[in-house]
């Protein structure tokens, strides 16, 4: 059942969000909620935003992390002080590294605090995961951190440019094709030639 969530959440498939939204308020918390949930702030429908917001504060912390998200990628700058209200109450790490995420996409805020996610072994899925979703458009903005001292946040930003298919990536990916370290100038090359190709696409 897990895994047929996380398909219809990564499709965005509309269809499902009733029978979707039904199982989060059966449930309410819980793997089963929680795998439910993350595929309606996927799918990301206006529909479900009182939803998203109600589940805001939530008692359980997953189910925060997800309604920080879902309300992030709804970019509604007027949720902006919701989700800051609730992030200044905010002590769990995870839920924090989501409202930087929100504020990304709501506000176009710095992607700071999400590439130093990726120096943290805890959070450095979470954080590049995020960074995938927001990369694209945003190149100059992650290119920025790109000579980073930490050879796996450096790899880590490689990969993420080459996959958002940016072209404002290529002046930073181009600056690590010397990179010291052979892992990471070897992913440079090829980040390069994948965001060469996806923007010579019709």
């Amino acid at each position: 059942r897990a895994h047929a969530m996380d398909a219809l959440g990564a499709m965005r498939y509309a269809r499902a969000l009733q029978a979707l939204t039904d199982l989060v308020q059966h449930h309410e918390r819980g793997p089963v909620a929680a795998a439910a949930f993350e595929a309606l702030a996927r799918i990301g429908h206006p529909s479900s935003r009182a939803l998203f917001e109600q589940m805001l504060e939530s008692r359980d912390a997953t189910m925060r992390r997800i309604a920080v998200e879902a309300v992030g990628r709804l970019a509604d700058p007027a949720l902006a002080g919701r989700v800051n209200g609730v992030m200044a109450q905010e002590r769990n790490a995870d839920v924090l590294l989501a409202g930087h995420f929100a504020t990304v996409l709501m506000a176009d805020g710095p992607v700071d605090e999400l590439v130093e996610g990726l120096s943290r072994s805890r959070h450095r899925t979470q954080a590049f995961r995020y960074l995938l979703e927001v990369a694209p458009g945003r190149g100059h903005a992650i290119g920025v951190h790109i000579q980073d001292p930490d050879q796996r946040v450096r790899l880590d930003l490689v990969d993420i440019l080459g996959m958002s298919g940016d072209p404002q990536a290529l002046n930073a990916l181009e600056r690590v094709l010397q990179d010291p370290e052979p892992a990471v100038s070897r992913a440079a090359g090829r980040a390069i030639v994948r965001v060469r190709a996806a923007s010579a696409r019709p």
